[in-house]
């Protein structure tokens, strides 16, 4: 028959991981384990109890030798009376040592493999939140190191663009200083001027256009008003400064002069 201690015996050096359905079923199985030691304890005949056959014989009454002995075993008054010791309890400050089961040990062991699988879980989980910080230090670093150099260098691409218009200068200079043809110079200058419109076209800045346009208080700034019939009143007449858009914002409004109706003859405007 196999010996049903070392059913319970595990060996707390595995690396056997338990499930909590595992310690749920264990925790079942004791309590199976305690209702059949209530059901065997309660088919047990008790003391007062006898057997079938012993009952019959007690019917009858005892005859010589028999009602002597049976007399004899009779507790006496006294001795009925005597109460029965109790049990005392331990002295204070010690307590009972729990004798520890195999169902107790089995436990016992499952949770400690549990409790160990846990450990080495938190320990790897804490290694890769540590190794993630280092990274995300290293990445704020490299990005506060590209923000300076933009910060420091951002105009180079604009200043490399715009270096062969200034070169086109130089070379109109030249020739107008060595031929004194000032025709020729004035050409030169505007070519350089298209050159010069078409790479700011190229960084997305645009000149508003204001010709033949009603006054627009987002891109214009009305510089005077001028009395005529010759169109609608709040019209522009005149550009005076250029003004630039920067892909969809203003970089700066267009300075113009704008009609208005003229008023009632022989009536001065106030100054």
């Amino acid at each position: 028959m196999p010996d049903e201690k070392n059913d319970f015996l595990i060996d707390l050096d595995t690396e056997e991981t338990v499930s909590d359905a595992e310690i749920e079923a264990l925790y079942k199985e004791a309590l199976e384990r305690v209702e059949k030691g209530k059901e065997g304890r309660k088919g047990k005949p008790k003391p007062s109890e006898a057997p079938e056959g012993e009952e019959a014989l007690s019917d009858e009454e005892p005859q010589g030798d028999t009602a002597s002995s049976l007399a004899a075993s009779k507790p006496l008054p006294d001795e009925e009376a005597a109460p029965s010791p109790k049990p005392q309890p331990p002295p204070p400050g010690e307590e009972a040592e729990e004798r520890p089961t195999p169902l107790r040990m089995r436990l016992t062991g499952k949770l400690a493999l549990l409790f160990q699988a846990k450990e080495a879980q938190i320990e790897e989980l804490t290694e890769r939140y540590r190794q993630l910080s280092a990274t995300f230090e290293n990445y704020k670093k490299q990005v506060q190191r590209e923000r300076s150099t933009q910060e420091k260098y951002g105009y180079e691409p604009l200043l490399k663009a715009f270096l062969p218009v200034l070169d086109n200068f130089d070379r109109a200079l030249l020739h107008a200083r060595d031929n004194h043809d000032f025709e020729g110079f004035l050409e030169g200058v505007e070519l350089i001027y298209k050159e010069f419109l078409r790479f700011l076209q190229q960084i997305g800045v645009v000149q508003i256009s204001v010709e033949g346009q009603k006054f627009d208080p987002h891109y214009h700034q009305a510089m005077m008003q001028i009395e005529t019939e010759e169109v609608e009143p709040n019209t522009i007449i005149a550009e005076l400064r250029k003004g630039y858009l920067y892909k969809d914002r203003l970089l700066r409004a267009t300075m113009v002069s704008v009609a208005k109706a003229p008023g009632p003859k022989g009536k001065k405007e106030p100054s």
